[in-house]
């Protein structure tokens, strides 16, 4: 990934996701050192360069010396490369820590599990906060739902907020 955006031209911008993922990276990164949880602020890079490396154009060089910078505690011979490679000049240790914007680390939409009598049937996308009724219509066009509730009446939703549903049937 560092060689391919080494040798491109500059890339002018990331992608409003490249700099979400990237902010969440960071944040996730710094709060996993400072609680000594190493494996996973591994795991946020890793999700991070999968992210990268899955993008249509190569991020900005701003970006990689930025990963360089969270990889340098882990693997630093690889961070100084990566550094020298984005055209960085020094070592990658001395560069001050990465700092994110607290704006771009909150998701827009949330995942949620929805349960028919307790059992997973399926997982629906919505917005942060949105009303139950929503979130119940939502649920009824997925599939596997809509056949464990077709013919039966719901008598009762059991919904939090950005995190589950459940519909009991009967």
């Amino acid at each position: 990934l560092a060689k391919s955006v080494a040798s491109e031209p500059e890339a002018e911008a990331d992608t409003e996701e490249t700099e979400k993922a990237l902010h969440k990276c960071m944040k996730k990164v710094t709060g996993d050192l400072e609680s000594m949880s190493f494996n996973t602020a591994i795991s946020a890079l890793m999700v991070l360069l999968n992210h990268l490396s899955g993008l249509s154009s190569p991020p900005t060089r701003a970006t990689m010396v930025k990963v360089a910078t969270m990889l340098s505690p882990f693997a630093p011979h690889l961070a100084e490369e990566v550094h020298e490679m984005m055209g960085g000049t020094g070592s990658v240790s001395t560069l001050p820590w990465v700092t994110w914007d607290d704006s771009l680390t909150v998701s827009d939409s949330v995942t949620m599990g929805v349960q028919v009598n307790g059992k997973v049937r399926g997982s629906v996308t919505v917005g942060v906060g949105a009303e139950e009724a929503d979130v119940v219509d939502v649920a009824l066009e997925v599939d596997k739902v809509k056949r464990q509730v077709e013919g039966k009446k719901i008598v009762k939703v059991i919904y939090r907020e950005g995190k589950i549903l459940n519909l009991i049937v009967k």
